[in-house]
């Protein structure tokens, strides 16, 4: 499968984040993504597994009939779990963004009526060309963010554990049809960011939630908070 056009979008610059993912050993995983359509819908279920050597890589829906599927164990999701592990300890990333984003940040940006920023704020963000620093500390609690009550929501759920070590765990919930909640930026990057470099969680609305678009949206409050 070609994937230039992914590689062309967004290129993470930190490469010693993939090195880190060589001569790293897990004992056992669990990374898992459970969304439900609310009020009282179907809901769909995807996890990867390591234990005791084993593998596994399995999906469940439920609507009106319930469906289980069994996916062959797939080990390069390691890779991007070491890699979503070194994402979520950041406190800032720096990554490359593809100038036809930038260009489409100023186009949603003159379509908005009522907190349009102005132009030289987006170009002095933009100022070292196509790469982005952002950092955690720079977000702002909103003075008004509304919120999907119904829609899809989500659980996120990693842990990690490694030979002579305690688990690692990561979890946090949202809304598939919600956009990305300010509260959840510091969540939604690393998962962004790790999925462009490879894809996972191939049967969750992983395209639809993790965009260019999103972050389109996560970069505007970037420039307007650092502005």
């Amino acid at each position: 499968m070609n994937n230039r056009p992914m590689k062309q979008t967004l290129i993470v610059l930190l490469i010693f984040i993939s090195s880190l993912s060589f001569g790293q050993v897990l004992e056992n995983y669990n990374l898992s993504l459970e969304g439900m359509h609310l009020p009282g819908g179907g809901g769909r279920y995807e996890i990867y597994s390591m234990s005791n050597g084993k593998r596994k890589h399995t999906s469940f829906e439920s609507n009106v009939i319930h469906k289980r599927r069994k996916y062959r164990s797939n080990e390069q999701i390691e890779n991007s779990i070491i890699m979503l592990d070194s994402l979520f300890r950041l406190t800032e990333f720096k990554f490359t963004v593809n100038k036809s984003i930038i260009d489409s940040i100023k186009l949603r940006n003159d379509r908005n009526k009522f907190h349009k920023i102005p132009n030289a704020d987006i170009d002095k963000f933009f100022s070292n060309g196509d790469t982005v620093t952002l950092r955690l500390q720079d977000i702002k609690p909103p003075m008004l963010e509304g919120s999907v009550i119904d829609g899809y929501a989500y659980f996120f759920y990693l842990s990690i554990k490694r030979p002579n070590q305690d688990s690692i765990k990561y979890e946090f919930n949202g809304n598939f049809y919600d956009g990305v909640q300010t509260s959840n930026i510091k969540n939604w990057l690393p998962i962004y960011l790790a999925y462009r470099q490879s894809k996972f969680l191939e049967t969750m609305p992983m395209e639809k939630y993790f965009t260019n678009k999103n972050l389109e949206s996560v970069l505007l409050r970037f420039i307007e908070w650092t502005k």
